[in-house]
């Protein structure tokens, strides 16, 4: 853990949505994103640092639910 992601959160939910979009062909995630194809790969690689614009299209184009809670 570290204080600027102290649950490891991002790198977790980075995986997950990189597994997704494995599963369901990454070259189809990225068109239904709106994404070119490498740019997927970089942004959900470990050295990726995803922006909410580019976060939110991934998880709408995965079919993925998100909750919040506090």
């Amino acid at each position: 853990m570290d204080e600027a992601d102290p649950a490891g959160g991002q790198s977790v939910l980075l995986v997950a949505v990189r597994q997704i979009a494995e599963a369901q062909g990454m070259a189809s995630v990225a068109a239904r994103a709106g994404l070119p194809r490498e740019r997927l790969y970089w942004t959900l690689s470990s050295r990726g640092n995803p922006t909410l614009k580019t976060l939110l299209p991934l998880i709408h184009a995965t079919r993925l639910r998100m909750t919040a809670a506090a």
